[in-house]
Order: C-alpha cells, then structure tokens, then sequence
C-alpha cells in the first residue's frame, strides 16, 4: 500500500511500494532536485537504498547528491553499494560548475544478500546505519572526491567575486571563439 499519491520514496511505504512494482529495471535515474537541508542528506541514502532494492541484477543506476554529503547513512549505503556494483563513479556536470551537485553512478548491479535487504528496510523505519562499517577506501574514494568539486566550485566563486568587485580587469581578458570543426 502506498501514500496516497505523494510518491515521496521517504516514506517507507512508498518505497517498498515502488521497489516492488518496479522491481527488476534495468536502470534507475534520481534527482535530489530539494534544496539543501537535512533531509537532503537523507534523501541520498533513501535514492541508495530504492536503487538496491530496485534494480535488477546487471542493472545501472544515476542519482544526484551534494558533495557535502557525509551523513553517516548516505555513506553506509554507499559503501554497500560499492560492494554491490562492478563499477562506481562519480561525476561532476560542468555546466553548473558552481554548485556542489555530484552524481554517483553505478554499473553493473551484483545483487544484494536478503539480510541487506531487511538492513535497508530498517534503516529506513529508524534512520539509524544497521550496515556495515564504512571502508576506509570508499569512504577516501568520496571524501576526495567530494573536496576537489567544494574546492573547485568556492575559486569559481572568488573569480566571480573578484570579477564583480573589479570590473576595470574584465577587459584585460581576451576570450576567443571556439573553432570549429
């Protein structure tokens, strides 16, 4: 049974709802389109946790979150998501190159054990991290990751900055076309 109508993938009911209805996909897509908060945090580990409970074995998955994103469950599923995939990258789009928007990408589900699924469902009635202890290299893997998109994104900012506080620089700076091919 679901909510009645809200599709919101935070209540459980929903997500076990759609899990089940759509179990077996090849692929799920997530956009974190909220506005940063606390439970944005969540929502990375809630967007986690349907792709594991969702896709079929072989299957591929894109959801979006913050590069600020080091909620303990965002990261708890993450790492047993790195455990269930081929392969898990990270992206950074360019063309909002200011923001700390990342996408985490994954190919090629292995599947999950049935004790991870009763896992999953739990932390979502509780909130609380009932996996495994975070690895050391999933969790460098992200962190540096993530600090190289905060990093970058605050000297675009400056530049900005420094941009509008100095417009007398801006004709300083010769941009040429792009060439075409």
């Amino acid at each position: 049974i679901r909510d009645s109508g809200s599709g919101d993938i935070m209540k459980l009911q929903n997500l076990i709802y759609y899990s089940e209805k759509y179990g077996g996909v090849d692929v799920v897509v997530g956009d974190c389109g909220e506005k940063w908060s606390a439970e944005t945090v969540i929502f990375g580990a809630v967007q986690l946790i349907y792709v594991l409970l969702t896709l079929r074995v072989g299957g591929n998955f894109v959801i979006k979150t913050f590069a600020g994103n080091v909620n303990e469950l965002f990261l708890s599923v993450l790492n047993l998501a790195c455990k269930s995939f081929v392969d898990i990258y990270y992206y950074k789009s360019p063309i909002n190159f200011w923001s700390h928007e990342i996408y985490v990408c994954g190919k090629g589900f292995k599947g999950i054990s049935a004790g991870d699924r009763t896992n999953l469902v739990n932390m979502m009635k509780t909130r609380k991290n009932t996996l495994d202890s975070i690895s050391d290299e999933v969790f460098n893997d992200y962190f540096t990751y993530a600090k190289q998109v905060i990093h970058t994104s605050a000297v675009y900012k400056k530049f900005f900055v420094f941009c509008a506080d100095n417009p007398e620089y801006l004709s300083l700076i010769h941009i040429s076309e792009p060439t075409r091919l």
